[in-house]
């Protein structure tokens, strides 16, 4: 991350292009959550960036970029908003960042509860909760953002923090030795990893941005150059490093982060520890305050320029040596370790998936695993969170004939319920079977850019797709420019063929770049490997799955579980599989049946004919309604729904939009 800051202060649009690809999900999920309206969000995210790489020459700790971006999202969605918070400021002592019980982490019914009412809070309250628990903002710098004291801002969030707590049904809070990550950040943070953003957009997000740097770069270039005073040796004495940036100049976009300013990080995204340097052999620090003793005043230039290329050269025997090092403490069997010239550690932990029998990769956001407790298929997704529980007969599928590129509507999965195909679609981290029957339709051939130099290629993932040449796969970016040597294997095929021929389980020939990684193939096992093609995780594995978030789901020794790599190491829960085998059951436990339940939806609530949120509608209920409750009942998707008695008849409300009444 560092090296690409540098670089793109320097106008590297590659590297602005790396940046980007590693920081978009987790960015626009933050404009998405504070607006609520993807269209918006995406101009929010549209106007960051630009200001972001338009002012990166400014930021004076380069490993600050995604705080820095985070900020710019937050001051881009605040201008043109006024905010009003009425009775909600009044003092109050600071309470515990942990509110939530562990159970609304755990049960899909209360995190489903959490998020709703996070997004029907009020723009203040939202805004609050989710830069303190999704950014990290501090109570003092969020006060400044809000503009009102820090004892009104402890106010708002504790108000913001009541209305949660009393929506999703949680307990008394406790520590949790596992994580010393807040509930709701861990929510947020699982939330993010699914999070869909359209891949147009992503594109046209991006051609903005440069567009945007273009033209600032234009104004730059056309101003008259400054004179440098070579007298008395007075280097760089009247050069001014701040560029004039077309931006509102009272935003904290403008301001670079610093440690009494911000600590968005305090417990967001901790950077994995490093193994602590011996002590012995150079650094480039060294070799830096070696130099900076130096009184450059009384060197002039020609002496100057002869310090400055050996001080290139130092660095760059230094670096190299350091590579070097690096090369010779690999350790592939360590649990925790470094790989080859990459900073990225990673942990191979084989537990959580002992009920999985198979587990077949599907697309980027989820694959498909039989349950040995059902003997059936559902789907997981790359953390190992069940989206669909295992009660189909059949497995689900990538359809073969939909790998037609330019209509996304076509990449599609489908599940065979008795004879019949059925389409699954997957929104905001939540995959559905539909009603609707798929149909058979003609596979279409690719359209590729003029000029390419691959005859076969995958689909876009962060602005990277797989491609092959002569026989052998690399990457390619979206000008058709390789990034990755052809040289890897395909990892879905029909062997059985004979030839690159996909095969009904799979419709990508290759894994998809996620967070700037890759999963490939060579020699018949698997490895990670990152963009400038440098191997992160060795090749001992026969299957590797996309990862989330540092998160991939792996075979080693035939045995299932996880890769975790960066800062996943520390912040990933583990898995946790519970299986439902009982999926369409009416519970009507007489103990149960004289429960009541009060309306929680601030608008209402539909009543459906059945357990299923494209069901027939038959009412409404209004919020604070009390209800009697006569069992429950899980959707398909593993949704649980209430089932109440209503005209005279049963019908079904969605759990997450009730609590149970005292």
């Amino acid at each position: 991350m560092i090296r690409y800051v540098n670089a793109a202060s320097q106008g590297d649009t590659d590297a602005m292009g790396k940046l980007y690809a590693k920081t978009l999900k987790s960015s626009y999920y933050l404009a998405l959550k504070l607006c609520g309206d993807a269209d918006e969000a995406v101009d929010i995210t549209k106007n960051a960036y630009a200001r972001v790489f338009c002012t990166i020459a400014r930021l004076k700790k380069p490993d600050a970029f995604e705080i820095f971006m985070r900020q710019n999202i937050a001051a881009v969605y605040k201008e043109g908003r006024k905010f009003t918070f009425g009775d909600a400021v009044a003092d109050v002592p600071e309470s515990t960042l942990e509110f939530l019980s562990e159970d609304v982490y755990t049960d899909v019914r209360k995190t489903a509860a959490a998020l709703d009412a996070v997004s029907e809070l009020s723009p203040e309250l939202r805004s609050t909760v989710i830069l303190h628990y999704y950014s990290g903002m501090p109570i003092g710098p969020l006060s400044r953002y809000l503009n009102i004291s820090e004892s009104s801002a402890n106010a708002v969030l504790a108000k913001a923090k009541e209305i949660i707590f009393s929506k999703c049904g949680s307990g008394e809070p406790s520590e949790n030795p596992e994580s010393p990550y807040p509930v709701l950040n861990r929510i947020f943070k699982r939330e993010m990893e699914t999070t869909a953003i359209d891949p147009s957009a992503v594109r046209e997000i991006f051609s903005y941005v440069i567009d945007k740097y273009n033209t600032f770069k234009e104004v730059e270039n056309s101003r008259a150059p400054v004179t440098v005073p070579a007298s008395k040796g007075e280097f760089f004495k009247n050069i001014s490093s701040e560029p004039s940036v077309p931006v509102n100049t009272n935003s904290a976009a403008d301001k670079t982060p610093s440690d009494e300013e911000i600590d968005f990080d305090r417990f967001v995204d901790t950077p994995v520890e490093k193994p602590a340097s011996s002590g012995k052999g150079f650094s480039v620090a060294g070799v830096l305050d070696f130099f900076k003793n130096f009184d450059f005043k009384k060197i002039d230039l020609k002496k100057a320029g002869i310090i400055l290329v050996a001080l290139i050269a130092i660095i760059l025997i230094i670096t190299g040596i350091a590579k070097a090092a690096g090369k010779k403490k690999d350790n592939p069997d360590a649990q925790v370790s470094t790989a080859n010239t990459s900073d990225v550690e990673y942990q191979w932990k084989n537990t959580g998936f002992a009920d999985c029998s198979e587990i077949n990769y599907l697309n980027e956001y989820f694959c498909c695993f039989k349950s040995a407790t059902t003997n059936k298929y559902g789907l997981l997704d790359y953390q190992g969170n069940i989206l669909i529980q295992p009660h189909y007969d059949n497995p689900f599928l990538a359809c073969g004939s939909g790998r037609d590129y330019t209509n996304s509507n076509k990449y599609h999965v489908v599940v065979d319920i008795d004879g019949v195909k059925h389409y699954v679609t997957y929104s905001g981290g939540k995959a559905e079977i539909t009603g609707q029957e798929h149909q058979s339709h003609a596979f279409q051939d690719d359209e590729f850019p003029e000029g390419v130099k691959y005859d076969e290629r995958d689909r876009f993932f962060e602005g990277y797709a797989a491609a092959r040449k002569n026989g052998k796969w690399g990457y390619v970016d979206m000008d058709g420019k390789k990034v990755i040597p052809y040289k890897y294997d395909a990892v879905n095929f029909d062997t059985g063929s004979g030839s690159d021929t996909l095969n009904a389980y799979n419709c990508d020939y290759c894994r998809p770049v996620t967070g700037g990684l890759i999963a490939v193939k060579k020699n018949g096992s698997m490895g990670i490997i990152n963009l400038e093609d440098e191997v992160i995780v060795p090749f001992e594995y026969s299957v590797i799955m996309p990862g989330l978030n540092g998160v991939f789901i792996a075979k080693k020794d035939n045995t299932w579980g996880v890769i975790l790599t960066g800062s996943a190491i520390t912040t990933f829960p583990g898995v946790n599989l519970i299986i439902d085998a009982s999926p369409d059951d009416i519970t009507t436990d007489p103990a149960g049946e004289d429960k009541y339940y009060i309306v929680t939806g601030s608008g209402g609530i539909n009543v459906r004919a059945d357990a299923d949120a494209n069901a027939e509608k038959v009412g409404e209920l209004p919020s604070g309604e009390r209800v009697k409750g006569c069992g429950t009942k899980l959707s398909s998707t593993g949704k649980e729904w209430l089932r109440i008695e209503y005209n005279n008849t049963y019908a079904y409300i969605s759990m997450t939009l009730v609590k149970e009444a005292e």
